[in-house]
Parts: C-alpha cells; structure tokens; sequence
C-alpha cells in the first residue's frame, strides 16, 4: 500500500498488512517465525514473542481496506489543520487507519 502526500509529507509504503492480519487471525505463528528468520535473533524473539501476546488473548486483526483507507487518511488531513504529526510520521498514520478501522468496524476504540 502507497500513502502518497505530494510534497507535504514523505510517501510511506506499507507491505504486509494482509498477510500480518491472517497470520494473527489464524494463529499462524510458524508462518511468522519463517518470515522474520532472517532477523537478529534478538529482534526475532522480541517480535515472535509480541505476536504470541496477541495471540494468546485471541485479539483479531482488521486488514486496511479500500475502504478504511480513505477515512483514515481523511481524519490524517484533518489531524494535520490543528496538530503536528509524531516525528515518526508512519506513527500519525498508523494512529489514524486505527481510528478510521474501529469507526468502520464500528468498534470501541
């Protein structure tokens, strides 16, 4: 997926977000554990470990879609008019497909 922002902020590019969505939802930690394999070992037991606490409290994932995507960039725009974005911009955006996904899903945020 490609967030491009003309000039104002730098394009993000984000891989996986289905794939990562079907590996939680059917708790496919071995699938994940040979996707990060070529990691630090470190890293890899950090992440492996991230994804066995949301697995294990049997947490869903809700991929972005064509049309959570739009709504999460839209609320992005409007955060922007009053607020600076976190210096990690792909923070901001993440916070906002959150958002944009609970309103969507019409789920608690």
């Amino acid at each position: 997926m490609l967030f491009d922002f003309g000039n104002e902020f730098p394009t993000l590019i984000d891989f996986g977000n289905l794939a990562i969505a079907e590996v939680i939802n059917s708790k496919r930690i071995d699938v994940f554990q040979q996707a990060v394999s070529q990691l630090d070992k470190f890293l890899q037991k950090r992440i492996v470990r991230r994804l066995r606490f949301i697995i294990e409290r049997d947490i869903k994932c809700v991929a972005l879609t064509k049309f959570i995507v739009p709504n999460g960039l839209d609320l992005f725009a409007r955060f922007v008019e009053e607020h600076n974005p976190k210096e990690n911009l792909r923070n901001s955006i993440n916070d906002m497909m959150i958002l944009a996904t609970a309103i969507n899903e019409n789920h608690d945020l």
